[in-house]
């Protein structure tokens, strides 16, 4: 009897599998490298599937798990941790998914469903990496500096740059749009001065840079020491060209403080004090200056 019933079954099994018919369907991204999967399978590049009719199968967008520094879900990060794949929905050749911006979907195989795709946006990982910094910036939390204004009270930094509008005051790293231009800019603070960026281990660019982001990168803002240098004339409060431009001096010399609200509106850190008229910062490129009419001048060397 249980012979028979098998015989039976496995009979019927091979009428329905006659009767079937095969469709064929392409899963892919619109990202070669972002990663899917189809039934438990992890791929990387589009894969066409020749399914039975009918059939029912899992396709999965794999994001990573939930942070409290990742602002979306829907965001997957490669291995090696320098691409991001932001995920904004699946589209079929018909465009009827719905939801569309579920990762997961159950296809039901059909001549008329021939593509399923993951459409993917590309981010590239930006590293600010300081030569100088004592206390790195966490990723995770936004900087707080300005232009060139103070950093977090207790911290100190040679200087803060501006990437894309936002300002930094040490290393971070962060996810720019494939093919997005960012911008640099740099401030050093007083006591410091600016040699200039490089870029992936480039020769040092202008301290306002334009690059477009194609590829992971690591920038650097390259500031070095730099010695103060004040002029003062005798009598004081007297005018100096420096670097072929006139400047005013101080009124009054030796005093802690910039006189009669004589301080250039530069913020000093650790420590320095505030640059009043007539003062600079000096690197190893050094400054040209004359007198304008002053009888005695001083560089403090």
């Amino acid at each position: 009897m249980n012979r028979l019933f098998l015989l039976l079954s496995l009979s019927l099994v091979g009428l329905c599998l006659q009767g079937q018919t095969s469709t064929s369907i392409t899963i892919s991204t619109t990202a070669q490298g972002a990663q899917f999967q189809v039934d438990g399978t992890i791929y990387y590049s589009g894969v066409t599937f020749v399914w039975p009719e009918g059939s029912t199968h899992y396709v999965v967008f794999i994001t990573d798990a939930p942070t409290a520094a990742q602002t979306s879900t829907l965001v997957q990060t490669s291995v090696d941790g320098s691409t991001q794949y932001a995920f904004s929905g699946w589209e079929d050749n018909n465009k009827l998914v719905q939801p569309a911006n579920a990762p997961i979907q159950v296809i039901t195989a059909n001549p008329a469903i021939t593509s399923f795709t993951a459409q993917v946006s590309v981010s590239y990982r930006l590293r600010v990496s300081y030569f100088t910094s004592a206390n790195p910036a966490n990723p995770s939390s936004p900087p707080v500096c300005g232009a060139p204004g103070a950093i977090p009270p207790g911290q100190s930094s040679p200087g803060v740059v501006y990437v894309g509008g936002q300002c930094y005051w040490s290393s971070v790293a962060l996810f720019v749009p494939a093919n997005n231009a960012e911008t640099l800019n740099a401030y050093p603070y007083p006591g410091y001065a600016f040699r200039g960026w490089t870029i992936n281990g480039s020769n040092p660019t202008p301290f306002l840079t334009a690059l477009t982001v194609n590829t992971p990168m690591t920038i650097a803002p390259i500031f070095v020491p730099a010695k103060r240098v004040s002029f003062l004339t005798e009598p004081l409060g007297l005018q100096v060209q420096v670097d072929n431009t006139a400047v005013p001096t101080r009124t009054l010399a030796d005093v802690p403080n910039c006189p009669n609200n004589e301080a250039l509106p530069v913020v000093a850190q650790l420590g320095f004090p505030p640059l009043c008229f007539g003062d600079f910062c000096r690197c190893a490129t050094g400054l040209s200056f004359r007198d304008e009419g002053a009888r005695d001048k001083r560089d403090a060397e």
